[in-house]
């Protein structure tokens, strides 16, 4: 049961992931500025619309093109974005096949999502930062606080670390339940019996053989031939036996 929570709950993170990553590629809500304005991964805009603000003008963007990038960083935040939206949906696919088969097989693809999923942050703190950097860590002209896109995006890369670690627990927990299964199976397997010769009819000399049992019991059995032996090389003393000694 705790599989299929630690499964259910890492499969609604990289869920949210996946959307946030489609959303910060189509989004102009990055960044956020007085009289509506909004700016996007893409700054190159195609109609401006002015908007007065206490007295001040500014141009409000209103159309944009997706593909309308200004520089090779947009190209990059694009592509990574893009990169992980894939990642997103191959890490969806493979959780929702584990969690099908999580009562049946043992560890299904389980280093795999973890890894896909680590990917998956990455590339999204990859994308935020890109988009800081872009314009040197400082609000772009026309902005003054960052938009609600950022926030969703950088959310996300926080949820795809919590689904690793999240997938990393459904792995451990799994391999433990394998090894109490397999310790429980040989607990119950029946030993073979002991087959030992009858140690006190047994010639002092002849060599004993043993099988089954364990190596505790084996070495009693060892010590008790070699005590046999010992009583056949001392003498019985007669305690009313009288020895004189002649010179």
């Amino acid at each position: 049961m705790k599989r299929f929570i630690a499964m259910l709950t890492a499969a609604v993170l990289l869920t949210w992931s996946f959307i946030a990553s489609l959303v910060g590629l189509v989004s102009f809500h990055w960044w956020s500025g007085p009289g509506g304005f909004q700016l996007g991964i893409a700054s190159n805009c195609q109609e401006f619309a002015e908007s007065d603000v206490n007295g001040l003008t500014f141009n409000k963007c209103v159309h944009y093109n997706i593909g309308a990038y200004s520089n090779s960083t947009e190209t990059w935040m694009a592509g990574l974005l893009i990169v992980s939206i894939l990642n997103g949906g191959i890490c969806l696919l493979i959780m929702l096949f584990k969690t099908i088969f999580i009562f049946c097989c043992y560890n299904l693809a389980g280093p795999s999502t973890a890894t896909f999923t680590v990917i998956q942050a990455l590339l999204i703190v990859t994308v935020c930062i890109l988009v800081g950097k872009n314009y040197g860590f400082e609000y772009p002209e026309g902005a003054d606080s960052l938009g609600a896109t950022y926030y969703i995006v950088i959310s996300a890369a926080v949820g795809s670390m919590c689904a690793a670690a999240l997938t990393g627990v459904d792995t451990i927990n799994n391999r433990r339940e394998k090894m109490t299964k397999k310790s429980s199976t040989a607990q119950g397997v029946e030993q073979p019996p002991m087959n030992i010769t009858n140690v006190s009819n047994a010639p002092s000399n002849m060599p004993q053989r043993y099988t089954g049992g364990n190596k505790e019991k084996k070495l009693q059995d060892i010590y008790a031939v070699y005590i046999l032996r010992l009583q056949d090389i001392i003498v019985p003393i007669d305690s009313n036996a009288i020895f004189t000694v002649t010179s």
